[in-house]
């Protein structure tokens, strides 16, 4: 008798404690975010970049930009502070179309650039680090 209370005390503790695990690591390793028609999970602790928009008139420069790509930190950026983005969506990625009231044209495109240097593949699929300086730059096209 004393053996299978003892037996149900400690498989009770044990789902007791199991749940608070799962509570705790649903709580602290990730967040659900709601960016548009997709949800991204993302680290607590994400990458911190700093963002510029440059349309050639003016650079607006933003830091301490949450982002996982350099798409990420322009669409954060936008949403944050009321900037229309419009974008599409094909088979290699996002591609921007217009930020604020630049829309590309066949005198002047939007291109993103990480570091300095132009992207290589689509803007959602450069990933970024800590400290990266993620620039789009109104310019003439590069073709």
């Amino acid at each position: 008798m004393v053996n299978k209370k003892l037996f149900g005390i400690i498989l009770f503790i044990c789902c007791a404690l199991f749940l608070i695990w799962r509570i705790t690591l649903s709580m602290t390793q990730r967040k659900a975010i709601i960016s548009g028609e997709t949800a991204q999970l993302i680290n607590t602790n994400p990458v911190h970049v700093v963002l510029t928009i440059d349309t050639e008139d003016h650079i607006a420069t933003y830091d301490g930009i949450p982002a996982s790509n350099a798409f990420d930190a322009l669409a954060t950026v936008t949403r944050t502070h009321a900037i229309s983005l419009i974008t599409k969506k094909y088979d290699f990625g996002i591609f921007v179309e217009r930020i604020g009231n630049l829309t590309n044209s066949k005198n002047n495109v939007w291109i993103y650039y990480v570091n300095g240097a132009s992207g290589d593949v689509a803007a959602d699929k450069k990933s970024v680090k800590n400290g990266d300086v993620v620039g789009w730059k109104y310019t003439k096209p590069l073709y």
